[in-house]
Protein backbone atom coordinates (compact mmCIF):
# COMPACT_ATOMS: atom_id res chain seq x y z
CA UNK A 1 0.00 0.00 0.00
CA UNK A 2 1.48 3.58 -1.11
CA UNK A 3 2.63 5.88 1.45
CA UNK A 4 0.01 8.74 2.77
CA UNK A 5 1.02 12.24 2.06
CA UNK A 6 1.11 12.63 5.91
CA UNK A 7 3.44 9.21 5.78
CA UNK A 8 5.85 10.70 4.38
CA UNK A 9 5.32 14.13 5.74
CA UNK A 10 5.95 12.37 9.03
CA UNK A 11 9.26 10.44 7.40
CA UNK A 12 10.21 13.80 6.28
CA UNK A 13 9.69 15.18 10.11
CA UNK A 14 12.31 12.76 11.61
CA UNK A 15 14.93 14.47 9.27
CA UNK A 16 18.09 16.17 10.29
CA UNK A 17 17.62 19.81 10.59
CA UNK A 18 20.14 20.34 7.78
CA UNK A 19 18.67 17.50 5.65
CA UNK A 20 15.38 18.75 5.55
CA UNK A 21 14.16 19.38 2.13
CA UNK A 22 11.82 22.47 2.22
CA UNK A 23 9.97 22.23 -0.88
CA UNK A 24 9.40 18.57 -0.32
CA UNK A 25 7.48 19.54 2.91
CA UNK A 26 5.44 21.92 1.54
CA UNK A 27 4.52 20.25 -1.45
CA UNK A 28 3.25 17.40 1.41
CA UNK A 29 1.42 19.86 3.26
CA UNK A 30 -0.43 20.75 0.33
CA UNK A 31 -1.06 16.80 -0.67
CA UNK A 32 -3.44 16.20 1.98
CA UNK A 33 -5.77 18.86 -0.05
CA UNK A 34 -4.85 17.21 -3.08
CA UNK A 35 -4.21 13.96 -3.04
CA UNK A 36 -3.14 13.61 -6.86
CA UNK A 37 -0.27 16.17 -6.63
CA UNK A 38 2.67 15.28 -8.11
CA UNK A 39 5.48 16.53 -5.62
CA UNK A 40 8.33 15.54 -8.26
CA UNK A 41 6.86 17.79 -10.83
CA UNK A 42 6.37 20.44 -8.87
CA UNK A 43 10.23 19.85 -7.86
CA UNK A 44 10.81 19.79 -11.95
CA UNK A 45 8.76 23.33 -11.86
CA UNK A 46 11.48 24.85 -9.47
CA UNK A 47 14.06 23.45 -11.18
CA UNK A 48 13.07 24.93 -15.03
CA UNK A 49 13.01 28.15 -12.92
CA UNK A 50 16.31 27.90 -11.91
CA UNK A 51 17.23 26.91 -15.51
CA UNK A 52 15.64 29.84 -16.79
CA UNK A 53 16.78 32.08 -13.63
CA UNK A 54 20.31 31.48 -14.63
CA UNK A 55 20.15 33.90 -17.87
CA UNK A 56 19.50 36.74 -15.74
CA UNK A 57 21.02 35.94 -12.13
CA UNK A 58 25.31 36.47 -12.53
CA UNK A 59 27.76 34.62 -10.83
CA UNK A 60 30.37 36.38 -8.93
CA UNK A 61 32.06 36.19 -5.43
CA UNK A 62 29.09 39.11 -4.02
CA UNK A 63 26.17 37.91 -4.16
CA UNK A 64 24.69 40.75 -4.16
CA UNK A 65 24.07 41.88 -7.24
CA UNK A 66 22.73 38.25 -8.01
CA UNK A 67 20.07 38.62 -5.08
CA UNK A 68 18.69 41.94 -6.75
CA UNK A 69 18.55 40.20 -10.47
CA UNK A 70 16.99 36.58 -8.61
CA UNK A 71 14.35 39.26 -7.30
CA UNK A 72 13.83 40.92 -10.51
CA UNK A 73 13.26 37.58 -12.16
CA UNK A 74 10.48 35.87 -10.12
CA UNK A 75 9.04 39.60 -9.26
CA UNK A 76 8.54 40.59 -13.07
CA UNK A 77 9.90 37.99 -15.64
CA UNK A 78 8.31 35.20 -14.14
CA UNK A 79 5.17 36.59 -12.63
CA UNK A 80 5.30 35.75 -8.71
CA UNK A 81 3.38 38.53 -6.77
CA UNK A 82 1.79 38.79 -3.22
CA UNK A 83 -2.18 38.18 -3.45
CA UNK A 84 -2.91 41.27 -2.14
CA UNK A 85 -7.00 41.02 -3.03
CA UNK A 86 -7.58 37.65 -1.19
CA UNK A 87 -4.44 37.39 1.42
CA UNK A 88 -6.30 34.71 3.77
CA UNK A 89 -6.88 32.32 0.69
CA UNK A 90 -5.53 29.05 2.23
CA UNK A 91 -4.47 28.61 -1.84
CA UNK A 92 -1.69 30.92 -0.70
CA UNK A 93 0.05 28.49 1.46
CA UNK A 94 -0.08 25.41 -1.34
CA UNK A 95 2.93 25.76 -3.47
CA UNK A 96 1.63 23.71 -5.96
CA UNK A 97 -1.32 26.05 -6.18
CA UNK A 98 1.51 29.16 -5.46
CA UNK A 99 3.54 27.99 -8.52
CA UNK A 100 0.78 27.15 -10.66
CA UNK A 101 -0.93 30.44 -9.98
CA UNK A 102 2.30 32.51 -9.00
CA UNK A 103 0.10 33.80 -5.97
CA UNK A 104 1.43 33.81 -2.67
CA UNK A 105 1.74 35.28 0.66
CA UNK A 106 5.27 35.92 2.15
CA UNK A 107 6.34 32.86 3.61
CA UNK A 108 5.05 30.82 0.38
CA UNK A 109 6.86 33.62 -2.43
CA UNK A 110 9.60 33.69 0.16
CA UNK A 111 10.05 29.88 -0.23
CA UNK A 112 10.12 30.45 -3.83
CA UNK A 113 12.85 32.55 -3.58
CA UNK A 114 15.03 30.14 -1.30
CA UNK A 115 14.39 26.88 -3.63
CA UNK A 116 15.21 29.01 -6.69
CA UNK A 117 18.26 30.81 -4.93
CA UNK A 118 19.49 27.27 -3.94
CA UNK A 119 19.83 25.97 -6.95
CA UNK A 120 21.64 28.63 -8.32
CA UNK A 121 24.32 28.23 -5.26
CA UNK A 122 23.08 31.44 -3.75
CA UNK A 123 23.67 31.73 0.18
CA UNK A 124 20.17 32.28 0.77
CA UNK A 125 18.33 31.67 4.01
CA UNK A 126 14.43 32.00 5.39
CA UNK A 127 13.68 34.88 7.55
CA UNK A 128 10.81 34.65 9.82
CA UNK A 129 10.25 38.34 11.02
CA UNK A 130 6.62 38.48 12.63
CA UNK A 131 4.02 38.89 10.67
CA UNK A 132 6.30 38.87 7.73
CA UNK A 133 8.81 36.45 5.96
CA UNK A 134 11.76 37.55 4.22
CA UNK A 135 14.94 36.12 2.68
CA UNK A 136 18.57 36.43 3.68
CA UNK A 137 21.67 36.63 2.41
CA UNK A 138 25.24 37.39 3.17
CA UNK A 139 26.95 39.86 1.30
CA UNK A 140 30.56 41.23 1.41
CA UNK A 141 28.92 44.67 2.10
CA UNK A 142 25.64 44.72 4.73
CA UNK A 143 23.38 41.51 4.87
CA UNK A 144 20.26 42.17 2.01
CA UNK A 145 16.60 40.75 2.53
CA UNK A 146 14.41 40.27 -0.31
CA UNK A 147 10.53 41.09 0.67
CA UNK A 148 9.28 38.45 -1.81
CA UNK A 149 5.83 39.81 -1.45
CA UNK A 150 6.58 43.13 -2.69
CA UNK A 151 9.33 42.51 -4.95
CA UNK A 152 11.52 44.63 -3.41
CA UNK A 153 15.20 43.92 -1.78
CA UNK A 154 16.09 45.96 1.71
CA UNK A 155 18.84 46.75 4.06
CA UNK A 156 18.06 45.86 7.62
CA UNK A 157 16.72 49.63 8.59
CA UNK A 158 14.67 49.08 5.56
CA UNK A 159 12.83 46.01 7.30
CA UNK A 160 13.07 48.00 10.15
CA UNK A 161 10.70 50.40 8.47
CA UNK A 162 8.37 47.35 7.23
CA UNK A 163 8.00 46.19 10.72
CA UNK A 164 6.96 49.59 11.68
CA UNK A 165 4.50 50.09 8.69
CA UNK A 166 2.98 46.11 9.40
CA UNK A 167 2.80 47.19 13.17
CA UNK A 168 1.91 50.67 12.46
CA UNK A 169 4.54 51.74 15.26
CA UNK A 170 2.65 49.29 17.98
CA UNK A 171 5.94 47.27 18.38
CA UNK A 172 9.35 48.07 18.45
CA UNK A 173 11.41 46.11 16.11
CA UNK A 174 14.30 43.92 17.18
CA UNK A 175 17.32 42.92 15.19
CA UNK A 176 17.45 39.69 16.08
CA UNK A 177 13.80 39.47 14.11
CA UNK A 178 16.41 38.83 11.07
CA UNK A 179 17.94 35.50 12.43
CA UNK A 180 17.91 32.90 10.04
CA UNK A 181 15.51 30.55 10.13
CA UNK A 182 15.97 26.84 9.66
CA UNK A 183 13.35 24.84 7.20
CA UNK A 184 11.77 23.01 10.27
CA UNK A 185 10.23 26.34 11.43
CA UNK A 186 9.25 27.56 7.79
CA UNK A 187 6.79 24.56 7.38
CA UNK A 188 5.78 25.32 10.88
CA UNK A 189 4.89 28.58 10.41
CA UNK A 190 3.14 28.01 6.96
CA UNK A 191 1.01 25.54 8.77
CA UNK A 192 0.37 28.01 11.57
CA UNK A 193 -1.23 30.08 8.93
CA UNK A 194 -3.45 27.41 7.76
CA UNK A 195 -4.59 26.90 11.29
CA UNK A 196 -5.41 30.38 11.98
CA UNK A 197 -7.38 30.13 8.14
CA UNK A 198 -8.95 27.19 9.04
CA UNK A 199 -9.72 27.91 12.74
CA UNK A 200 -11.47 31.19 11.57
CA UNK A 201 -13.95 29.34 9.44
CA UNK A 202 -14.79 26.45 12.08
CA UNK A 203 -13.37 23.80 9.76
CA UNK A 204 -12.24 21.83 12.56
CA UNK A 205 -10.69 18.62 10.89
CA UNK A 206 -8.77 20.67 8.85
CA UNK A 207 -7.47 22.70 11.61
CA UNK A 208 -6.40 19.96 13.77
CA UNK A 209 -4.60 18.39 11.10
CA UNK A 210 -2.58 21.30 10.46
CA UNK A 211 -1.79 21.14 14.45
CA UNK A 212 -0.98 17.53 13.80
CA UNK A 213 1.45 17.95 11.26
CA UNK A 214 3.09 21.09 13.38
CA UNK A 215 3.65 18.45 16.23
CA UNK A 216 5.20 16.58 13.93
CA UNK A 217 7.84 19.13 13.38
CA UNK A 218 7.84 20.31 16.47
CA UNK A 219 6.47 17.25 19.40
CA UNK A 220 7.31 18.91 22.04
CA UNK A 221 5.62 22.36 21.71
CA UNK A 222 3.08 22.33 24.31
CA UNK A 223 1.13 25.42 22.79
CA UNK A 224 0.15 23.13 20.42
CA UNK A 225 -0.39 19.89 22.23
CA UNK A 226 -2.93 22.44 24.23
CA UNK A 227 -4.43 23.94 20.90
CA UNK A 228 -5.19 20.49 19.54
CA UNK A 229 -6.56 19.12 23.07
CA UNK A 230 -9.29 22.20 23.11
CA UNK A 231 -9.71 20.81 19.26
CA UNK A 232 -10.38 17.75 20.04
CA UNK A 233 -13.28 19.04 22.53
CA UNK A 234 -15.23 20.84 20.25
CA UNK A 235 -14.91 17.58 18.04
CA UNK A 236 -16.24 15.71 21.00
CA UNK A 237 -13.40 13.36 20.83
CA UNK A 238 -12.99 13.91 24.71
CA UNK A 239 -10.69 10.48 25.44
CA UNK A 240 -7.78 12.37 23.30
CA UNK A 241 -8.76 16.08 24.38
CA UNK A 242 -8.03 14.54 27.99
CA UNK A 243 -5.04 12.82 27.09
CA UNK A 244 -3.97 15.92 25.36
CA UNK A 245 -4.68 18.38 27.97
CA UNK A 246 -3.29 16.63 30.78
CA UNK A 247 -0.04 16.20 28.86
CA UNK A 248 -0.12 19.99 28.44
CA UNK A 249 -0.10 20.43 32.09
CA UNK A 250 2.33 18.16 32.56
CA UNK A 251 4.79 20.01 30.76
CA UNK A 252 4.23 23.54 31.70
CA UNK A 253 4.79 25.50 34.95
CA UNK A 254 2.80 25.48 37.81
CA UNK A 255 2.21 29.37 37.40
CA UNK A 256 1.38 29.10 33.35
CA UNK A 257 -1.11 32.25 32.66
CA UNK A 258 -3.57 29.64 31.41
CA UNK A 259 -3.23 27.04 33.93
CA UNK A 260 -6.33 27.70 35.44
CA UNK A 261 -8.63 27.54 32.31
CA UNK A 262 -7.24 24.36 31.19
CA UNK A 263 -7.63 23.08 34.23
CA UNK A 264 -11.04 23.96 34.35
CA UNK A 265 -11.23 22.54 30.82
CA UNK A 266 -10.05 19.26 31.89
CA UNK A 267 -12.33 18.65 34.81
CA UNK A 268 -15.14 19.16 32.55
CA UNK A 269 -13.64 16.63 29.96
CA UNK A 270 -13.58 14.44 32.81
CA UNK A 271 -17.01 14.73 34.02
CA UNK A 272 -18.58 14.08 30.58
CA UNK A 273 -16.15 10.84 30.26
CA UNK A 274 -17.40 9.60 33.51
CA UNK A 275 -21.16 10.47 32.96
CA UNK A 276 -20.45 8.52 29.68
CA UNK A 277 -19.15 5.52 31.00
Amino acid sequence: MAATPRDRFAALAQKPGTELPLAEGALLIAAEEYPALDVHRYLGVLDRLADEAREHVPAGADPAPAVAALCNFLCVEAGFRGNTQHYGDPNNSFLNEVLDRRLGIPISLALVHLEVGWRLRLPLYGVGMPGHSLVGCETRGEPLFVDAFNGTVLTESGCGQLFHQLTQGTAPFQKDYLAPTPARYILVRMLRNLEGIFLEDEDLERTAAAIERILLLAPDSAGDVRDLGLVRIRQGNLAEARTLLERYLGSVPKDAGDRAAIELSLGQVRELLTRLN
